[in-house]
């Protein structure tokens, strides 16, 4: 991608997901004025606060954070205490059912838990009033965290504003976390601008008639993309349009051209984990159909036929592996070692508070939540009858 706008300075590169991950970088803004993603140790954490997170079931690193999550849990002979763990959660989650002591809120009202907590430890003042109810829970468990300086954490959930975030990296840092169960790390993402802002730059500038060629690498943003906008009439006025996809939908419908996708088990590619370590994407089965993929049609685009080994090899053996011999290891273990992000070091910026101070209270009457669905996720998985034969994790009656 880095090549091909360099050879193109005019093109632009957009990304969207309609569950995307803007509230977390944002949040890091917020509060570092710099993007950083976190890393938590919860085998080192003997209490745990979640900020309506599911990190038990989903997000970035949670089958690692459910191991070590159980570790810190289990009970030995040697070991007869285990960690203690709050859920503060808009509705009930797999994260939730294991609380020790779990606290029900509104998504909008998790922002004046936190803003209670932080000053409660003597940072800030409250954002939002709370309950009677909902103080003696808080006051109890400001007075945990107290107690387990630098062996707690508190994670938000990808859902909650930017605010809630900025405030869990705030609580880790009074708490004196950072560096002890919460580490941070250079973005995993190659490109954290917000999407939700990126989508619509690109259906305006469509709507204006300043761009002549859309390229669309998987997705199907007609159909995901907000419906105010009106993406599909917009992307009509383009002038070319191709749609690379496993299948002919929406997008592929209103686009010029529809280029058949290669399935993830029949590609080459490459990938980075929660941590940053990277991993060779190898295929599984060959080849069924004529199918491209990403890296092949960008590579195209560049006036390149190569194959998806041979761009993979090639990225790989000028930046993460010495030779042949190492390439073959990495195939043979499926990582690329030495490659995670190395921590770095970052400080709350002093302006966060103030940036607090405008947000609104919270609404009263009853609340929707719109969340990935556990089988389907967004939609795109609708057309498959077994994924919706298979049961919730959760299931309240």
């Amino acid at each position: 991608m880095k090549q091909l706008l360099e050879e193109f300075p005019e093109a632009k590169w957009h990304q969207y997901e309609p569950a995307n991950r803007d509230n977390v970088h944002e949040g890091a803004v917020l509060g570092f004025h710099q993007p950083a993603d976190a890393i938590y140790s919860f085998d080192k954490a003997d209490v745990v606060v979640s900020l309506d997170s599911d990190f038990l079931n989903s997000g970035p690193g949670h089958l690692r954070y459910a191991r070590d999550f159980a570790a810190k849990r289990r009970v030995r002979l040697d070991k007869k205490t285990m960690n203690r763990f709050y859920a503060i959660e808009s509705t009930l989650t797999v994260t939730g059912s294991m609380a020790d002591h779990r606290l029900p809120l509104k998504a909008s009202s998790v922002l004046g838990a936190a803003s209670f907590l932080t000053a409660s430890l003597g940072v800030g003042s409250d954002v939002q009033a709370v309950t009677e109810e909902e103080r003696h829970f808080l006051t109890a468990l400001a007075h945990d965290l107290e107690q387990h300086r630098g062996r707690s954490i508190v994670i938000a959930g990808d859902h909650q504003p930017p605010a809630v975030h900025a405030l869990a990296h705030t609580l880790n840092s009074i708490l004196e976390n950072d560096g002890a169960t919460v580490r941070y790390v250079e973005p995993v993402e190659a490109n954290t601008d917000s999407q939700a802002k990126s989508i619509v730059e690109l259906a305006n500038a469509m709507d204006k008639g300043v761009v002549d060629v859309v390229l669309i690498l998987g997705g199907n943003p007609a159909f995901t993309a907000p419906a105010d906008l009106a993406f599909a009439d917009k992307l009509r006025k383009v002038a070319f349009s191709a749609h690379l996809s496993l299948y002919r939908d929406e997008t592929s419908t209103y686009c010029r051209w529809h280029l058949p996708m290669a399935h993830e088990l029949e590609a080459w590619g490459d990938a980075r984990a929660f941590d940053g370590t990277a991993s060779i994407t190898q295929p599984l089965i060959e080849p069924l159909y004529a199918g491209q993929s990403a890296i092949e049609v960008l590579a195209g685009v560049l006036g390149k036929r190569e194959s998806g080994y041979d761009i993979v090899r090639r990225q790989w053996l000028g930046s993460g592996l010495a030779d042949d011999v190492s390439w073959k290891r990495a195939l043979h273990k499926g990582v690329i070692p030495n490659t995670a992000r190395t921590p770095k070091n970052v400080g709350i910026m002093p302006g966060v508070f103030p940036s607090l101070s405008s947000v609104r209270e919270p609404a009263a009457g009853i609340e929707i939540n719109f969340r990935p669905d556990s089988t389907i996720w967004d939609g795109r998985f609708a057309n498959n009858a077994w994924l919706q034969e298979l049961p919730k994790p959760v299931q309240k009656y």
